[in-house]
């Protein structure tokens, strides 16, 4: 029984973390919006839990900065995003 309770246990651990993808797209109105597989709008929320990582990518002519406004702090990179450029975030 013992043997078991470590065997899920370990199963638990390993198992894969969520991935969510993300986009940011322009728009004719409201200039830019985020999409997964539906639109989210310019300040849609995303609700995710630890282990969870976000591919954020930009799909539009037009670079971006990232900011993180509240939280625990997360390892963003380099806050600047290109045009055709993806970033993955964990959510520890």
């Amino acid at each position: 029984m013992k043997l078991l309770a470590i065997a899920v246990s370990l199963f638990a651990v390993a198992a894969p973390s969520k991935t969510v993808r993300l986009a940011i797209i322009h728009t004719v109105h409201g200039c830019h919006v985020w999409q997964t597989t539906r639109s989210l709008g310019a300040a849609g929320v995303l609700k995710v839990t630890a282990g969870t990582k976000v591919v954020l990518r930009v799909n539009c002519p037009m670079d971006f900065t990232l900011t993180q406004v509240r939280g625990p702090k997360l390892a963003l990179g380099d806050p600047t995003m290109h045009t055709g450029t993806a970033r993955t975030v964990t959510f520890a």
